[in-house]
């Protein structure tokens, strides 16, 4: 009887201690990588802000507090998840050259990214964009809605990183900044 008690208790005691799972996300969806020939830019890596420069995911609980979450990572860093998302979208939105459009050089940085469970996510992107012969250098604050679960979240950053890539690829199309 005593064995069995302990038995339980001990039981007890690692279903207690065992840790939520981790859960890897993405900012890249679904069939990223499956699109035809697409015109050359080179896509410099994003400069993010410091406190997002981690594997966790980081969110806004309130004005003054921000909470990095321990069992929801990225599958890599935080700026290359970026930068593969803006190539994908870009990848999606522009055409394939033909030998006589020159090269683009990109280059962005994320100014404000706020992940708000239940409120959805707010950003600020620079870009700048180059030809060789032209440059021209455009921002854009960008919301976008999500419920408060995780996933949702998620599933919010990446609509609003593909509204990204949208406005840099209308500004590479327009060779200025779109208008707002």
């Amino acid at each position: 009887m005593i064995a069995r008690r302990l038995v339980i208790a001990a039981a007890l005691a690692v279903a207690g201690c065992a840790s939520a799972p981790i859960r890897y996300y993405t900012l890249t969806p679904p069939g990223a990588g499956q699109s035809g020939p697409i015109r050359q830019i080179e896509l410099a890596t994003p400069r993010v802000p410091e406190g997002l420069q981690r594997p966790q995911l980081v969110l806004r609980r309130s004005a003054t507090r921000l909470d990095v979450v321990e069992t929801a990572r990225w599958t890599t860093s935080f700026d290359m998840e970026l930068q593969a998302a803006l190539a994908y979208g870009l990848a999606t939105e522009l055409p394939a050259g033909n030998g006589t459009l020159p090269a683009l050089r990109v280059a962005s940085a994320l100014r404000q990214f706020d992940a708000r469970p239940g409120v959805g996510v707010d950003a600020q992107f620079e870009w700048t964009v180059s030809d060789g012969d032209a440059h021209w250098s455009c921002q854009r604050r960008l919301s976008q809605p999500a419920s408060g679960d995780t996933d949702s979240l998620v599933f919010g950053m990446q609509t609003l990183v593909r509204d990204a890539a949208h406005q840099i690829a209308l500004s590479i199309r327009q060779r200025h900044c779109p208008s707002l």
